[in-house]
């Protein structure tokens, strides 16, 4: 549930980054408020996970392993991504 609220939260904030952009704010502004939003959301669900586990609601063990193996599958999938920048070969020939 807290990551449905973080998710919104982040279509929100940049829907408004966006609008503010298209009214003359620079884009540079907008990546800074994007950004500071990540921090304060993370900062917030910190909060929550912490007073979840002191309320002994979950199990820290159970709610914090699924997001690890997240991040690690994220980064493993990034790591083996072909770039797509490199030119293909075919028959020997290299295309742009």
């Amino acid at each position: 549930m807290c990551w449905l609220w973080a998710t919104i939260s982040l279509c929100i904030t940049v829907s408004n980054a966006l609008d503010r952009t298209v009214k003359g704010d620079t884009p540079q502004k907008a990546q800074l408020q994007i950004q500071s939003s990540g921090v304060i959301r993370l900062v917030v669900l910190v909060i929550i996970y912490i007073l979840l586990f002191r309320a002994k609601f979950c199990d820290p063990l159970a709610t914090i392993l699924p997001l690890l193996f997240a991040q690690v599958s994220l980064k493993l999938i990034e790591f083996f991504r072909k770039d797509e920048s490199e030119p293909t070969k075919k028959d020997g020939d290299t295309t742009p």
